[in-house]
């Protein structure tokens, strides 16, 4: 079976590190997909009367592998322990392919391609898409249902800290994004005892260093990626 990309998504998150663990833990972050020549505006005609719409796309960062992994570690639980793969959402699988509900945008006609902006997504920037579906909630949503071993495994949000001088080198909207992504914790779940460790996250156009100082996060520095700001 042979399948072909019918999108590639533009994302602020430029690698695995700092994006977000699963969709709408940052509702307020924008992403685009940019469709291949072959796919026209009809192809999302009555998309506008739906919220939220499901992502079927390719973890394309991971690098293949002969043999098909049977169990994972879960970041949410810590790393240390194994789940099997198919009772997981790691990117880690067999054929590596996700599935994500995001928030719908505007979808528009851009220089001879569809645009289709989202939001919450979990994705790195040039993941390629290969079907969008719309999120029905009355058969999409089952809410009592059981979560299993993610039940207990809650995220953690962290106080961010930045001096007044550093804030004033990011546009205020995208100062509030960078807070929120590190609220999330991005480190390994199992690299935690590093007290004294400077992390660097790329997001957009910025280079964001950081530390953890007791419970709260210190942002650093902040510098473009092509220079400084």
């Amino acid at each position: 079976m042979e399948l072909c990309p019918v999108g590639v998504v533009h994302s602020p998150f430029k690698e695995k590190f700092g994006t977000p663990r699963q969709p709408g833990l940052l509702p307020h972050i924008k992403s685009t997909i940019i469709f291949s020549k072959e796919i026209r505006l009809e192809a999302l005609n009555q998309l506008e009367g739906f919220d939220y719409i499901w992502l079927i796309f390719h973890f394309h960062q991971m690098t293949s592998s002969k043999e098909v992994p049977q169990t994972v570690r879960p970041p949410r639980l810590g790393g240390n322990k194994r789940v099997g793969v198919f009772a997981s959402r790691a990117p880690n699988r067999p054929n590596n392919l996700g599935l994500s509900v995001v928030k719908r945008g505007e979808f528009f006609q851009k220089s001879g391609l569809v645009h289709l902006d989202i939001w919450g997504a979990d994705v790195v920037d040039q993941t390629p898409i290969f079907d969008i579906k719309p999120y029905i909630p009355s058969y999409d949503s089952i809410p009592h249902a059981a979560e299993g071993w993610t039940q207990k495994a809650q995220e953690k949000a962290y106080p961010i800290e930045i001096s007044e001088d550093l804030a004033l080198k990011v546009a205020p909207e995208e100062l509030e994004e960078i807070k929120e992504i590190l609220a999330k914790d991005p480190r390994p779940r199992y690299k935690k005892d590093d007290a004294d460790k400077i992390y660097g996250l790329f997001f957009g156009r910025y280079n964001i260093r950081f530390q953890f100082v007791g419970h709260q996060i210190v942002i650093i520095d902040i510098d473009l990626v092509n220079g400084t700001v």
